[in-house]
């Protein structure tokens, strides 16, 4: 992670130029229009608190104090390959620009608690040392719950493109990330 983080503090800078070379911008707002969109046609009414309440709780994010960065997506152990001296991080696929804490939250999403704990602890370190002043466990624990909900519309999206035949292995991927979602709004 702490390799990650020095790619994303060097992205903050170039988060225009990235978007504008195609790069999904899901930074504030956007991000909440993009889920919406992505969502319609499913049944959301498990999260349907957490999509009301998702402008007022991003606008909330804002006062984190985190710069917007280039954010992985589906940063997970899986995704991550070295030589024992040089991670690299591969599957780019589901990158967008947006908030750090993402990434921090998709690895450690299958952790136990204690060795989640110390990672994000790190993350947050590092972060209020690049970010003076910044509250990065508000900015965790505010996307919490956003994190699968967010996931719930890359798997919407994914189910959009893919084949019918390859729906019944995936039709349960949606509403398992709006409950996971809305569990971690409760």
């Amino acid at each position: 992670m702490a390799a990650h983080h020095a790619r994303q503090r060097h992205a903050v800078g170039a988060v225009d130029r990235l978007v504008a070379d195609g790069v999904p911008d899901l930074r504030g707002h956007r991000l909440a229009e993009w889920i919406r969109a992505r969502l319609t046609g499913h049944d959301v009414s498990v999260a349907a608190g957490l999509l009301d309440g998702l402008d007022r709780r991003l606008r909330r994010l804002r006062d984190c104090g985190l710069p917007d960065t280039l954010v992985h997506g589906d940063l997970h152990p899986g995704n991550v390959r070295g030589d024992g001296t040089r991670p690299v991080v591969i599957d780019w696929a589901d990158a967008f620009a947006g908030h750090p804490a993402f990434d921090i939250l998709r690895l450690t999403e299958t952790l136990d608690p204690a060795t989640a704990g110390r990672l994000v602890d790190a993350w947050a370190d590092r972060w209020r040392a690049d970010a003076p002043g910044s509250d990065p466990h508000r900015a965790v624990d505010l996307l919490r719950p956003v994190a699968p909900l967010r996931l719930a519309a890359v798997y919407a999206m994914f189910l959009a493109g893919i084949e019918p035949s390859e729906h019944p292995y995936h039709a349960h991927d949606v509403p398992a990330a709006l409950a996971q979602a809305a569990a971690e709004a409760s």
